[in-house]
């Protein structure tokens, strides 16, 4: 109780302070002199500064916490406290520590100060129970929300909007302020900022009188009085964007009945009041404004000050609002919200647009469940634009502070993304946005390069790929190990998997992401890789991704390993006016328990296995108005319980028709088909293909190894012989399905050897031997090693040179390819 008494004496002594009855300080020859005498010189000085270089915004959070204690076992509640404070992000820390520590030291006091309130509340509640019962119990409320209303590299200026509702105070709010310097963390006074203090009591008055206010002061001077003899730190005010915001409580300049008083000198109104350094603003900036209070902007761009209040509708029933007002000096706007509480943000673009974002809170003291409206105020008129499942991104810190990432910088808003499922929503991702200048949250990046395409990966984006052609092995080859291992350290989206020859590049854990051509006109993008071992993009474990208006595939046209698209555990592909070709040995693979592809507009051409292959599928896989031709192979399609393979409006070619036309499994509706196909069941011939139709290894001659003949070449499994069993595979060999496993060596000039044997993938050095004329060696990069012979064919029909590849306990033989 004593607690509770100290607070109103201290409460009755500030607002004592407001009523300007202090005596001014004296000078040594008896004149009064107002605060400002000793900073005017400082205050030239830095005046006589240029700032010319705009100021960058910084992060900030905001840390939040709410108490409750209730009686006992009782649904009563004895007191709740919430309050906030403000810190810098991360970055902004290491770069202004002073200002930082401040901050962090504020953080600090308010988490004390709101503590021991909510404890002397609790008290006296308790008391208030003894001594009178339940029904003597009104809930102690207090609240304390730091503000932001500047926050850039010249200033810091924190607004705190406070709240208390006691049996000793009713619906009291009042505000204060503190600012700082940013570079050097010193505490501003007005005077710091108002260079000449003389001309305040004039200008409020004209400013207050000129907007919705209506009031009547306590006095014909009372502004003068005001300013003349109240001393700087007992001025409350904030430091904006577009000027000074001066406080006043109810009672100290108008009659109590008129509430608290607000008001905004502009600097483009009023620049020669003011030191110039603080004067100097980012384009566009985003302001956290107090709800049921004026806020000044420019809103027609004018050069005056417009008055802006938002007022929210309570709803005594439901126990919070359920609607909310939007009033200008030209408009008014009326939207039924239910909400627990807003969190509005004013929003002034470099186009000199002006938007609101307001978020209103879905739950009591669960600040997570918001959703975004947004509103264009331009010129005072009002009007609803968009409305999004996004929030400040929200995380827990170690002392259990809900802290949120607030959207000071319209350029750069970080937010959680919700997805709503039968009324229920949930933080799905968390993405980087900026305002459009239509004023919707937009996150498209616009990139002309591979590696910008890699650096913007993260969920919820857009990447706007601009026209050109770009090669992802010259990218990769382009990066050290260190380069590679540093990209997938610091963005968890991207991978570089080995494969023969080189990597491909891996999208994974993805939600959200459209990638697009800037015309969306297939032709005018191109992305190609010079790896044929290599998919040329690969997607794992993504969800709702978006690719349109681009080709793909690879630059070499031979015998190939990669894929054009591979997906993987992926869900909601949509896939739209693209062109797929080979040399790929499928245009589409969907593996691991994908579901729901949706394919239109698309070509997928020129593939050596096929244009798809599907197995494990969760969901439909539906394509409009494509072309599938040119392969030289079939699909595979594996149907299962879960999944289903459409066509629409498609056209195919002839491999393509013998495969899907009649394949029992496919739906297709006005499709095109190519004409005079012989086939047998599903499309396949009884025996796969050989390009070998000749051999006879009793009258294989050895040769002597010609290694300028074998740089450079690529060879072809024909049969694999295990010597110990006598077991002989021909090649390809037939494994279910539509699915082949064979072998092949690529020998390459620099000394590299890629070998590729019954699905297995092996890599090495090979060399000849000073004294053995006929074989070579292959040093494996697994310590193992294999060997090479050369033989000639005397009636091989045109194919007379062949080797021998002692692999293990395998012996293959490959013909040149």
């Amino acid at each position: 109780m004593k607690k509770t008494l100290l607070a109103l004496l201290v409460l009755l002594v500030f607002l004592t302070a407001c009523k300007a009855e202090k005596t001014p300080p004296v000078s040594e020859d008896g004149e009064q002199d107002t605060v400002i005498s000793e900073n005017t010189s400082q205050s030239t000085e830095q005046d006589k500064e240029e700032y010319t270089k705009k100021p960058e915004i910084l992060s900030v959070n905001k840390k939040t916490a709410c108490l409750y204690e209730f009686y006992l076992d009782t649904p009563e509640m004895l007191a709740k406290t919430k309050y906030s404070s403000l810190v810098l992000g991360d970055e902004d820390k290491e770069l202004y520590l002073a200002l930082a520590k401040r901050l962090e030291t504020n953080a600090t006091m308010a988490k004390n100060s709101m503590t021991d309130e909510f404890d002397n509340h609790v008290a006296a509640a308790e008391y208030d129970v003894a001594s009178g019962g339940l029904d003597n119990l009104k809930t102690y409320v207090s609240t304390l929300d730091a503000q932001i209303r500047r926050a850039d590299s010249v200033a810091f200026s924190v607004l705190s909007d406070s709240y208390s509702d006691t049996r000793y105070i009713e619906n009291l709010r009042s505000f204060s302020g503190y600012t700082y310097d940013t570079q050097s963390g010193k505490e501003l006074l007005i005077t710091d900022v108002i260079k000449d203090m003389g001309k305040l009591a004039d200008i409020v008055e004209k400013e207050l009188t000129s907007h919705m206010w209506t009031g009547e002061f306590l006095s014909e001077n009372i502004l003068e009085d005001f300013f003349k003899n109240t001393r700087a730190e007992d001025i409350y005010w904030t430091l904006d964007y577009n000027g000074v915001t001066f406080y006043f409580y109810a009672g100290c300049i108008a009659e109590e009945a008129y509430g608290n008083v607000t008001v905004t000198v502009g600097f483009e109104e009023y620049p020669e009041i003011f030191v110039k350094k603080y004067m100097n603003v980012p384009d566009c900036y985003s302001v956290r404004i107090p709800v049921s209070s004026s806020f000044f902007a420019d809103l027609d761009n004018d050069g005056e000050l417009d008055e802006l209040v938002l007022a929210a509708q309570k709803d005594e029933n439901y126990g919070g609002y359920s609607g909310l007002n939007i009033v200008t000096s030209s408009g008014f706007y009326e939207e039924e919200i239910f909400a627990y509480g807003f969190n509005p943000y004013y929003v002034k673009t470099a186009e000199d647009k002006h938007f609101l974002y307001v978020f209103p809170e879905g739950a009591e003291d669960f600040h997570r469940l918001m959703r975004l409206y947004v509103y264009e105020i331009t010129g005072g008129t009002i009007q609803k634009y968009y409305e999004f499942a996004y929030a400040p991104h929200h995380y827990v810190d170690e002392e259990d502070f809900d802290v949120f990432s607030l959207p000071t910088n319209p350029e750069r808003m970080l937010f959680d993304v919700f997805h709503e499922q039968e009324d229920f929503f949930y933080p799905a991702y968390e993405a980087e946005f900026y305002v459009d200048e239509d004023g919707s949250a937009s996150n498209t990046v616009y990139v002309d390069s591979v590696k910008g395409l890699v650096d913007a990966l993260s969920n919820g984006v857009s990447i706007c790929v601009k026209k050109g052609k770009y090669n992802i092995s010259d990218y990769i080859e382009s990066l050290s190990e260190r380069e590679m291992n540093e990209i997938i350290e610091n963005n968890p989206h991207v991978y570089f998997r080995e494969c023969i020859k080189g990597h491909e590049l891996v999208f994974m854990n993805l939600s959200d992401i459209s990638i697009f051509g800037e015309t969306l006109e297939a032709e005018d993008v191109e992305f190609v890789t010079d790896y044929r071992y290599a998919t040329v993009l690969t997607f794992e474990n993504c969800f709702n991704v978006d690719i349109a208006g681009m080709t793909l595939g690879h630059t070499d046209m031979s015998e190939c390993e990669g894929d054009v698209l591979g997906f993987s555990g992926c869900g909601e592909v949509t896939i739209n006016q693209a062109d797929l070709y080979g040399c790929g040995v499928y245009g589409i693979t969907a593996t691991s328990y994908c579901s729901d592809f949706y394919v239109s507009g698309t070509d997928i051409r020129d593939c050596s296995d096929g244009p798809l292959y599907i197995t494990e599928g969760l969901g439909d896989f539906v394509f409009f108005d494509c072309n599938l031709y040119s392969s030289d192979g079939y699909s595979y399609y594996e149907k299962t319980p879960e999944s289903s393979l459409e066509f629409y409006n498609c056209s195919f070619g002839r491999r393509e028709t013998e495969y899907f036309m009649f394949h029992e499994d496919v739906y297709a509706e006005e499709c095109a088909w190519e004409e005079d196909i012989e086939y047998s069941e599903y499309g396949y011939d009884s025996e796969p293909e050989t390009a070998v139709s000749y051999f006879d290894p009793a009258v294989m001659e050895m040769a002597p190894i010609d290694k300028e003949k074998l740089n450079d070449t690529i060879w072809t499994g024909y049969m694999n012989v295990v010597q110990e069993s006598g077991y002989t595979t021909y090649l390809p060999e037939h494994v279910g399905g539509d699915e082949y496993i064979g072998a092949s060596l690529e020998l390459m000039s620099d000394g590299r050897a890629f070998i590729e044997h019954m699905g297995a993938y092996l890599t090495g050095k090979w060399y000849g031997y000073d004294n053995d004329d006929y074989s070579i060696c292959i040093a494996l990069d697994n310590g193992f090693y294999a060997y090479v012979s050369m033989f000639e064919h005397p009636d091989a029909r045109g194919r007379d040179e062949w080797i021998m590849l002692q692999l293990g306990e395998n012996i293959v033989w490959l013909y040149r390819s």
